[in-house]
C-alpha cells in the first residue's frame, strides 16, 4: 500500500507516523537516517523512542552538515537510544551534505516505512511544507522484500564505522564535536541562523509593495516531557549566555578588520623598494579571542626547515609580553580554502610569524581585493561547505559598513590605526 503524506495540512504527518509506530509493541526494528535533528524535534518522540528501545532494536543515523543538528537533538537521542541502540554521526568533509530522511519499522512478516523531505525537527514532524510517501509492504512478497533489502543496503552502508564519515555515537563523542563547534547547542544555532548585521541589514532596493505575506499552518501537537542537560553542555551554554554571539569565543562566526597599508596593495612601494609580501596581517589578540575560528593551533604544523634556521635568532631577541609562552616555531595552515564574492574558491596559507608574533594570510589576491579603511569580513564556513571562510572586503560605500565599523571594537595599540570584532 502507498500512501502520500502532505504537510502541513494532512491530519496525519510523519510526527504522527513516528509516534504511532513506536507505540506498536508488534514492530521489533525501527531504523532511520536523518540529515538535521533538533530538540524541536526530539521532543515529540523522545519518551515513545525510549521505550520503544527496551523492547526492540533501534539504528539511527543523523547528519550534522550545514548547522541544521543541534547539541540538544543529539542529546536526546543519546539519553532514548543508548546504550541498548544504536546511534551513528554520518559526516563528508568534502562537499556532499548528508541529507536522507527514511524512517522504517519492521518485524519478521511486514515492513512500514516513510521516505520523504521531513527532518527530525518540529517543522520536518508537523509544520512545514514536506512531503513524503508511506509504504506497508508484505515481506512474503519478493518484490517487497527486494525493496527492503535495497533500503537497507543503504541504512548499513551510513551506519558502518569507517574512519572518515561515519562514528559511533556517545555523549563523549558529541562533547567533542560541541568543543570543536561540529555541532552546537541550540542558543547559538538560532543566533547564528537568525541574528547580526548580515541578516537584519535592509535591502539596497527595498520592494514598494510585499509579494508574500502570512497564513496560519496546523499546528504541532503540544509535548509533556523532561530532558536532562549534563554539568559540561551547561557550562558550555551559560559561558554562550554570558559571551554572545557578538562577542566572544563561543559561537563567534565573522571576523572583521580595518584594512591598513600593511594588508593591501601588491608590487613595491617606490621604485627600488623590496616589494610587499602579498600577506594581510591578523593581529595575536583577535586569534587569542577565538582561536577556534582560525583553528589555532590544531590545524597548524611546523615548518622545521625555517625554524631551525631561525631558533637561535628568534630566542636571542628576548621574550616580550606578546611572544611569551608563545610558540617560537613558524607554523603553517597549508591549503586554506576561501570562497570569494564572486563564488571563486581561493586556496591560501595562514602562517604563524613567532618573531612578529601574529598570523598571515598569505595571497596575492586576496591581498589585492581592498584598500585602505575598507574592513575585511571573514566568515567561518558551514559544516560540511566546500571551503573553509567567505572572504569579502566592504567599501565605505557599501550599506553595511557603518554597522560592520562598529563592530570592529577592538584596537590592536594605542599607535595603531588597525581595529578587529567578532559578530
Amino acid at each position: 500500500m502507498v500512501i502520500f503524506i502532505s504537510h502541513p495540512g494532512d491530519k496525519f504527518r510523519l510526527g504522527d507516523f513516528l509516534k504511532e509506530s513506536l507505540a506498536d509493541t508488534s514492530w521489533t526494528s525501527f531504523r532511520a537516517a536523518i540529515a538535521f535533528a533538533k530538540r524541536s524535534g526530539t521532543k515529540h518522540v523522545k519518551d515513545a523512542l525510549a521505550d520503544f528501545t527496551k523492547r526492540a532494536s533501534v539504528n539511527i543515523t543523523v547528519g550534522i552538515d550545514s548547522g541544521g543538528t543541534s547539541a540538544e537533538g543529539l542529546l536526546d537521542l543519546i539519553q532514548s537510544v543508548r546504550p541498548k541502540g544504536d546511534l551513528w554521526i554520518f559526516h563528508n568533509e568534502n562537499s556532499s551534505t548528508f541529507h536522507p530522511k527514511i524512517f522504517l519499522f519492521k518485524n519478521s512478516k511486514i515492513a512500514d516505512l516513510v521516505v520523504g523531505s521531513g527532518n527530525l525537527t518540529e517543522g520536518g514532524l508537523y509544520t512545514n511544507y514536506e512531503a513524503g510517501i508511506r509504504l506497508k509492504l508484505n515481506l512474503d512478497d519478493p518484490d517487497d522484500r527486494l525493496l527492503i533489502k535495497s533500503i537497507e543496503a543503504s541504512l548499513n552502508e551510513w551506519s558502518t564505522a569507517h574512519p572518515t564519515t561515519c562514528v559511533a555515537l556517545n555523549e563523549s563523542l558529541l562533547k567533542g564535536l560541541v568543543k570543536s563547534q561540529k555541532v552546537l547547542p541550540e542558543i547559538l544555532t538560532r543566533e547564528t541562523e537568525e541574528s547580526g548585521v548580515l541578516s537584519t541589514a535592509k535591502s539596497k532596493y527595498p520592494q514598494k509593495k510585499h509579494v508574500f505575506g502570512t497564513a496560519k499552518v496546523q499546528k504541532a501537537p503540544k509535548v509533556l516531557t523532561t530532558f536532562k542537560t549534563p554539568k559540561w553542555l551547561k557550562k558550555f551554554i551559560s559561558q554562550a549566555k554570558k559571551t554572545g554571539v557578538t562577542g566572544g569565543s563561543v559561537g563567534a562566526r565573522t571576523f572583521l578588520m580595518t584594512l591598513q597599508n600593511t594588508d593591501v596593495g601588491i608590487g613595491k612601494k617606490t621604485p627600488g623598494a623590496s616589494g610587499r609580501s602579498p600577506e594581510i596581517f591578523i593581529p595575536i589578540g583577535a586569534v587569542d579571542a577565538d582561536p577556534a575560528f582560525w583553528g589555532w593551533p590544531d590545524l597548524f604544523t611546523i615548518d622545521k626547515k625555517w625554524s631551525l634556521k631561525h631558533a637561535k635568532w628568534i630566542s636571542g631577541k628576548g621574550a616580550s609580553s606578546r611572544r611569551s609562552n608563545r610558540p617560537l616555531d613558524k607554523m603553517d595552515r597549508n591549503g586554506a580554502r576561501f570562497r570569494t564574492e564572486a563564488g571563486a574558491t581561493v586556496k591560501a596559507t595562514i602562517w604563524y610569524n613567532p618573531d612578529k608574533v601574529d598570523l598571515r594570510i598569505r595571497n596575492k589576491r586576496l591581498r589585492a581585493a581592498g584598500n585602505v579603511d575598507d574592513i575585511l569580513m571573514l566568515g567561518m564556513a558551514p559544516t560540511g561547505a566546500p571551503y573553509d571562510y567567505t572572504f569579502g572586503v566592504v567599501r565605505p560605500s557599501d550599506h553595511r559598513f557603518a554597522q560592520l565599523n562598529a563592530a570592529c571594537s577592538k584596537k590592536v595599540a594605542a599607535n595603531s590605526k588597525k581595529r578587529y570584532g567578532y559578530i
